[in-house]
């Protein structure tokens, strides 16, 4: 059930809330922080591990209708976790020994559904 004033609202089931294009653009600035962040912290190629405490405060349900396109897309939880992933690729590129990203992950969401 939708709660009054509520804009995201998951319900096991029901298909997920529609993503605004304000949120969007909030959601690839995050990832694109943190891929740069990791780029410019591990700048030094002899750095071979980052460890990272990940929060994201307002995690929400994960997934959302993309508002534009219809289509089901992630939310702020997956984005982080793909981001982090694409980055500790990219610093492996033509590297023999491998570089690692250590990152403790909270996702915190008040409403438990």
């Amino acid at each position: 059930m939708k709660s009054e004033g509520k804009k995201y609202d998951w319900e096991v089931g029901k298909p997920p809330p529609r993503l605004d294009e304000h949120s969007q653009t909030k959601h690839r600035l995050v990832s694109d922080y943190l891929k740069r962040y990791i780029e410019v912290v591990m700048s030094n190629a002899s750095m071979e591990k980052l460890s990272l405490n990940i929060v994201d405060g307002f995690a929400g349900g994960g997934r959302y209708i993309d508002i534009l396109s219809q289509q089901l897309t992630n939310g702020s939880p997956f984005l982080i976790l793909e981001a982090i992933k694409d980055a500790e690729i990219s610093l492996n590129i033509n590297r023999k020994k491998p570089r690692y990203i250590d990152a403790e992950y909270h996702f915190v969401e008040k409403e438990a559904s």
